[in-house]
């Protein structure tokens, strides 16, 4: 998965989740509007960083297949 979509899919995690709970506790609007904006940039880093993990990691096709045995 590319970054920038991983990146997308946590933004729109963050931004529901930050809906939710701004609905939920019937927050004021600009209270809401913090909560939300730092769910959704967190939801992107932390897309990122696995996104960035999934590369680092070696698949299963790449590794020695004797190791497996």
């Amino acid at each position: 998965m590319l970054s920038r979509h991983a990146a997308a899919c946590g933004i729109s995690i963050g931004l529901l989740t930050g809906i939710a709970i701004a609905m939920f506790l019937d927050l004021e609007v600009a209270d809401a509007a913090y909560r939300i904006a730092v769910l959704a940039v967190g939801g992107a880093w932390m897309g990122i960083l696995l996104a960035y993990l999934n590369d680092l990691l070696p698949s299963p096709q790449n590794q020695n297949s004797e190791h497996w045995k």
